[in-house]
């Protein structure tokens, strides 16, 4: 997934992944702001998941993969405070390992 959240440090958007209680973190070099953004996020072998914001270069994480994937959009606020977000787009296809 993708986090941005101040309390944590971050200056631009972070690719995360969870296996469990193990996490992996990648900085991006996005800074996040009021504009549109695109992210990416997609894997090509089974050992690497790969991040991309706005056709950035490619951040890679192969630590801390589940063993099984689940999608899930939206965005999680971490303030008790009004938010409003918009998702425009999600494309999402998949593909026997045999591929």
């Amino acid at each position: 997934y993708i986090r941005y959240d101040t309390s944590l440090g971050d200056t631009n958007f972070v690719f995360i992944t969870r296996n469990g209680s193990t996490v992996t973190t990648n900085h991006t070099l996005i800074p996040p702001d009021t504009n549109w953004h695109t992210a990416k996020i997609y894997c090509v072998v089974q050992s690497n998941i790969i991040c991309t914001i706005d056709g950035s270069t490619p951040v890679t994480n192969g630590a801390s993969l589940p063993g099984n994937s689940s999608l899930f959009i939206g965005v999680v606020p971490r303030e008790n405070v009004a938010k409003t977000n918009v998702i425009d787009f999600v494309e999402f296809a998949a593909w026997p390992t045999n591929r």
